[in-house]
């Protein structure tokens, strides 16, 4: 897990994450992934036509609720991430472009 703590070392931002450990807390799993699946299960089984029916806004409630996710994990360390400058904004920018790019081409 070194790689870990050179990343979250670059940013020099305390990570609410133990870099020894090989799990994130188990609260945490719990209400990220867990909660999400036991909730969905349950309205399918419950609230069949309700599903049916917000299903076609699925995709747009899915990109709203992961812009919101993300923008208030970075929210908490943005002074930290521009204080990193181009050497941690460059890469990411790349990362993503290269990844967006490779995924468009390889689709075809």
């Amino acid at each position: 897990m070194k790689w870990l703590r050179a990343s979250v070392g670059m940013l020099d931002a305390p990570c609410g994450w133990d870099a020894d450990r090989r799990a994130p807390p188990t609260h945490a799993h719990t209400q990220v992934v867990m909660a999400p699946i036991a909730a969905g299960l349950a309205l399918n089984t419950f609230a069949p036509k309700f599903c049916r029916a917000v299903e076609p806004m699925c995709p747009v409630i899915g990109v709203i609720a992961t812009v919101v996710l993300v923008g208030a994990s970075v929210a908490k360390c943005a002074t930290e991430i521009l204080a990193a400058g181009w050497s941690l904004q460059l890469p990411l920018a790349a990362l993503h472009l290269i990844g967006g790019l490779a995924g468009f081409y390889m689709s075809k």
